[in-house]
C-alpha cells in the first residue's frame, strides 16, 4: 500500500553487470494496464569495451495483476514482461539501428511481435542505406510480411541519363 504526492527513485549504488556486461537502467515509470499494474524500465547493456560496437537496450516490466480488497491492492501472478530489444551503434564501417517490439491483445494486429533494421554505410561522398522490416502475428487468423529497401546518393548507370538510386520490395 503506498499513499503520497511524490515518489522519487534513484541509484546510489556501484555498476552492475549481467553476465559480465555492463548494465544501466534508465525510464523508470509505472506500468498500468486494465488489472494488471507494475513498474517498467529499459535495461541498457554494453556488449563491449570499445566503441566500435553497438549497445543493446531490453523494455522490460515486472507486473503482477492487481485487485481491491476492503480497499486495498491486493497483488497476484507477477511476472516479467518483455517490451522490446533494440541495438543501436556502429558495427565496424555500419551504424545499425534496429529493433523488435513484441504485442499482445493489440485492438488491430492482436499478438505478435515486429521489427525494423537500418544499416548505414558511409564511404565518404556515397552514402548506402539498408531498411527492413518485419511483423509476425495473430488476430483470427496468422499474419506476416517483409521488406527491404537500398539506397544510395550516386546512383548506378542503367542508360544515360538514367540511373537508379535505389530499390526495395516486399512479400506478404
Amino acid at each position: 500500500y503506498i499513499s503520497g504526492d511524490l515518489t522519487f527513485f534513484s541509484f546510489a549504488s556501484p555498476d552492475k553487470s549481467a553476465g559480465g556486461f555492463p548494465i544501466g537502467i534508465s525510464g523508470i515509470k509505472p506500468v498500468i494496464k486494465g488489472s494488471t499494474a507494475g513498474i517498467g524500465f529499459d535495461l541498457k547493456i554494453t556488449l563491449a569495451d570499445i566503441a566500435a560496437l553497438p549497445n543493446a537496450t531490453f523494455g522490460l516490466a515486472v507486473v503482477g495483476d492487481i485487485t481491491m480488497t476492503n480497499g486495498r491492492p491486493d497483488w497476484g501472478n507477477p511476472r516479467l514482461e518483455v517490451d522490446s530489444i533494440s541495438v543501436k551503434g556502429p558495427l565496424g564501417p555500419l551504424d545499425i539501428n534496429g529493433y523488435v517490439k513484441f504485442f499482445d491483445k493489440d485492438a488491430t494486429y492482436g499478438n505478435g511481435v515486429k521489427g525494423a533494421l537500418e544499416a548505414k554505410l558511409d564511404l565518404g561522398v556515397n552514402k548506402i542505406v539498408i531498411t527492413s522490416h518485419i511483423m509476425f502475428g495473430h488476430t483470427s487468423f496468422n499474419y506476416w510480411y517483409a521488406d527491404l529497401s537500398y539506397l544510395t546518393s550516386i546512383g548506378t548507370p542503367i542508360v544515360p541519363p538514367v540511373s537508379m538510386f535505389g530499390l526495395g520490395g516486399g512479400i506478404y
